[in-house]
């Protein structure tokens, strides 16, 4: 799945959730920035990457509160064991591979 794709999915999966339009545009943001650090979208987290990741916004100077936007972000997106919110695994995640 092309990233454009799975951002649109997303997308569509927040609007269906009457998420607010800036909580939308900010969620893409910072997806298609994990999206492209991690280089590979799988359905299986990666704690350790996802920590590392994280780590480095704090060392570049990031705010907590934007550090916590990432966080949920990717809890968001990602199925069961660190997305808290929703009980049931997201279908754009069930289309990776």
């Amino acid at each position: 799945m092309q990233l454009k794709e799975l951002l649109s999915k997303i997308e569509d999966e927040l609007k269906l959730r009457n998420y607010s339009r800036k909580t939308i545009k900010s969620y893409l943001v910072c997806l298609a920035d994990y999206f492209k650090y991690i280089k590979n979208v799988t359905k299986t987290p990666d704690v350790p990457l996802i920590k590392k990741y994280l780590l480095e916004k704090q060392d570049k100077g990031q705010s907590s509160q934007t550090i916590n936007l990432y966080l949920n972000a990717i809890k968001y997106f990602l199925p069961g064991n660190l997305q808290e919110q929703h009980s049931y695994q997201h279908k754009i995640c069930q289309d990776l591979q």
